[in-house]
């Protein structure tokens, strides 16, 4: 395999997992468990791929954004763990599920943070920052509903991110043309591209559908690590890395780490 392709699979623990289970209804019990490593209890919080793509980047020190974007950022979990590898920096997370937005304020991820609702394909009709009412009475963030969440107008600049973020973006033009109509409403690296400024980063990841199929060879991965990559380089970005994200046998991505070059003036 390729220098950049190698991939920190996480170890099957079935008491682990077990716990995992356990702890939704009751995770700050579950996050005093001191068998727990740090890795494991950020990816029960925020979410393993989330984590995967938080030790990634810490791997790049010259990465130093001041502005990011978590496009379909959901609950806004990876917003919320950028937010702790870049403390300094203005984090905003986009998504045009309101109610997951209000999920993620209730669960602290926007605390420092914006929460923003526009249509990634139509944001000529603008965007609006998203907020809890007063007065809710959910009490956890898996009851807050959409009737919870209200919009106001945001003033937020949607352009020259130094780093944005795409997770589980979608086929791309890998395998879009096989698809029908009800499956294209998935984020291009092109369109996700278009939100970075010159010079800055993108980590951009699609479901690798080979992982779901048994004995996988390594050539048909690296095949289609190869596709993603020439999609980055079409969309104007240069590869540094490129791996799988997510816990080893189950739901992983091919994820690309890119920089977009510095436009001489």
């Amino acid at each position: 395999m390729k220098k950049g392709m190698e991939y920190e699979t996480h170890v099957e623990d079935p008491e682990f997992a077990k716990k995992v289970l356990e702890s939704f209804d009751r995770p700050k019990s579950y996050q005093k468990t001191k068998a727990m490593t740090k890795r494991e209890k950020i990816s029960e919080k925020y979410g393993y791929k989330e984590a995967d793509i938080f030790f990634w980047l810490a791997e790049h020190c010259e990465i130093r954004p001041e502005r990011i974007l978590d496009l379909g950022c959901g609950e806004g979990c990876l917003a919320g763990l950028l937010h702790k590898s870049y403390p300094w920096a203005r984090v905003l997370g986009l998504d045009i599920n309101y109610e997951s937005l209000g999920m993620g304020i209730k669960a602290g991820y926007f605390e420092k943070g914006c929460a923003i609702h526009a249509d990634l394909y139509h944001l000529e009709r603008g965007a609006e920052r998203a907020r809890l009412k007063n007065g809710i009475k959910a009490k956890d963030f898996h009851d807050i509903r959409f009737t919870d969440v209200e919009l106001e107008p945001s003033d937020e600049k949607l352009t020259d991110f130094d780093l944005v973020t795409c997770l589980d973006a979608g086929p791309d033009p890998i395998s879009l043309e096989e698809l029908g109509d009800e499956h294209k409403p998935y984020v291009p690296i092109s369109a996700a591209g278009g939100f970075v400024k010159s010079g800055g980063w993108l980590v951009y990841a699609i479901p690798e559908s080979n992982i779901w199929r048994q004995n996988v060879s390594k050539k048909e991965l690296e095949a289609d690590m190869a596709e993603l990559k020439k999609s980055a380089e079409a969309a104007g970005f240069e590869t540094t890395d490129c791996r799988l994200i997510g816990p080893s046998g189950h739901e992983q991505d091919i994820a690309l780490l890119c920089r977009k070059p510095t436009q001489n003036i």
